[in-house]
């Protein structure tokens, strides 16, 4: 890949992988009106601590199947994680299905996505193989479209029954609060609309690629979290030598 390639995203140009194999850049309004989007993005984001945090055999699983990539390397777990994702499919062929979506290329036919037992897949019609390699370098590309962050409120190290207990209430109140707070699309588009010192109207968000929305949407929120402070640090009551101030367009790359 190119070590330009963030301005196609930004542009919402399809991004060159490797030969023959391109990563297009959905628009907002493609997402919304994808309902597997989370799907295909999760494929490569989501984590075995993250998917097993429920399991009170947690480090024993975590160990088996370190990534999503390990399960659909065991036959079973790849079609009963499978289940979890989708009711009739597994892992892999919600991978292969991914790939099909982030890169126009078919999916079925004897052109199409295939499974190797060798532990591979291969696109016949592009000779593209994937293996795990490629798996982690396209995932990163996925991740930076969609601004992906890493959960941090993953379980500690389970060692005990008491542990796994005290970590079961604290998963469940994140939930709740999680399950509250959630944003919609149609809420992240219209806090956008408004956030900025200009109106940006909705229609020219609808055809913002999902990567210029979020990095627009993270750089007003950096904006907004640095006056906010700044207006704190601006009244006499607050010692100013104890804290420094980043600036929000600082903060635009992290």
């Amino acid at each position: 890949m190119k070590s330009n390639y963030q301005y196609d995203l930004l542009y919402g140009k399809s991004v060159e992988f490797e030969r023959n194999v391109w990563i297009k850049v959905p628009t907002v309004e493609e997402v919304v009106y994808n309902e597997n989007f989370d799907l295909y993005t999760t494929i490569f984001t989501l984590t075995t601590r993250e998917l097993f945090q429920t399991q009170r055999n947690l480090e024993e699983l975590v160990k088996k199947y370190p990534n999503l990539w390990s399960i659909m390397m065991d036959q079973e777990a790849d079609n009963y994680i499978g289940g979890v994702f989708h009711e009739k499919k597994s892992v892999s062929m919600i991978l292969m299905e991914a790939l099909h979506y982030w890169t126009g290329l078919s999916l079925d036919g004897d052109g199409g996505f295939h499974k190797h037992l060798n532990g591979k897949f291969v696109h016949v019609d592009s000779e593209w193989v994937f293996d795990y390699n490629t798996y982690k370098e396209f995932g990163d590309v996925i991740k930076e479209i969609i601004y992906f962050e890493p959960n941090e409120d993953l379980p500690p190290l389970i060692t005990s029954d008491a542990r796994y207990d005290s970590w079961m209430k604290t998963y469940e109140g994140r939930m709740k609060k999680r399950q509250k707070n959630a944003q919609t699309w149609a809420d992240r588009i219209i806090a956008l609309s408004i956030s900025a010192s200009a109106y940006i109207p909705i229609e020219e968000i609808r055809k913002m690629s999902i990567y210029h929305f979020y990095k627009l949407f993270k750089a007003l929120a950096s904006k907004e979290a640095y006056e906010t402070k700044l207006q704190y640090q601006l009244s006499p009551k607050y010692e100013s030598d104890k804290h420094r101030l980043t600036h929000w367009r600082d903060t635009l790359n992290r």
